[in-house]
């Protein structure tokens, strides 16, 4: 399987289809942000690759908002802006774990402490789970896939689905995931 084959199965993995929207006003959605920042919980920006398939995701925290003006501030600030040197930003989304809130925002400014937005006059709101998610923190996880062992920590999880963040240590790349095979996570 090319890199590029690769690409477009994990870009239809991260972003399935939407379905069953209602359309939240920026009022409300100001509520949501600030109601993650009080909270402490982030929300995920997306950025497209300029040429190829691939999808970038970074976590932030919003900070308080008051109007259509909102300023993030990044989770992990190593090497901002540099890794979008050829993305741009694309939308980005409020997850409660039950709902995912697409937000189709525009982009005014990005540096290393974050990034500022104007938010659009309505989001779209999106019922896409059974269950819901539970977020982790600290958790270890092993996730083996034909005799090759990954590292990493358990993101979030709920009785039908868990996310991993792996951390690929050489000579490991992505190509070695097989995402149609059946590995074992411990």
């Amino acid at each position: 399987m090319s890199a590029l084959e690769l690409a477009k199965k994990l870009q239809l993995i991260q972003e399935p289809p939407l379905k069953r929207s209602r359309k939240v006003p920026r009022e409300e959605l100001i509520n949501r942000l600030n109601h993650r920042n009080f909270l402490g919980d982030d929300i995920v920006l997306s950025f497209r690759h300029s040429k190829l398939p691939h999808v970038l995701k970074e976590t932030a925290i919003p900070r308080p908002c008051m109007n259509e003006h909102a300023r993030l501030s990044w989770r992990d600030s190593e090497d901002m802006p540099q890794k979008f040197e050829h993305y741009h930003f694309d939308h980005f989304y409020v997850d409660d774990g039950l709902k995912l809130l697409r937000v189709d925002a525009k982009l005014t400014s990005l540096d290393n402490t974050g990034a500022n937005l104007i938010l659009p006059e309505e989001a779209s709101e999106v019922s896409f789970r059974l269950h819901r998610r539970h977020a982790c923190k600290g958790i270890k996880a092993q996730f083996f896939l034909h005799g090759a062992q990954f590292e990493g920590t358990l993101e979030n999880f709920s009785p039908d689905y868990c996310q991993i963040k792996l951390s690929l240590r050489p000579p490991q790349t992505p190509l070695w995931i097989d995402i149609d095979a059946k590995g074992y996570l411990v």
